[in-house]
């Protein structure tokens, strides 16, 4: 009776660490792709302040060539402040 129960408890431990390298790996897992994420976020923000910079650059452009307004983006017309 005292070896079933032993044997039982050593089953039950069995599973609780083969539970525990399950999640470990599955933490690694996600630091993994935290690092990737990470690293396509810097790069989407290095496009984004390319895309700013351009952006800025037609805008200094435009109002150099016709001044200070807005341009109706459908209509293509610019209205002078």
């Amino acid at each position: 009776m005292l070896e079933q129960c032993i044997g039982r408890h050593s089953c039950n431990l069995l599973n609780i660490q083969e539970n525990y390298q399950t999640l470990s790996l599955e933490l690694g897992d996600i630091e993994i792709q935290k690092l990737t994420l990470e690293k396509k976020r810097r790069a989407v923000e290095e496009v984004l302040l390319q895309l700013q910079q351009v952006e800025k650059q037609v805008a200094d452009s435009i109002q150099e060539k016709y001044g200070r307004g807005t341009i109706n983006i459908d209509t293509g017309e610019f209205v002078h402040i």
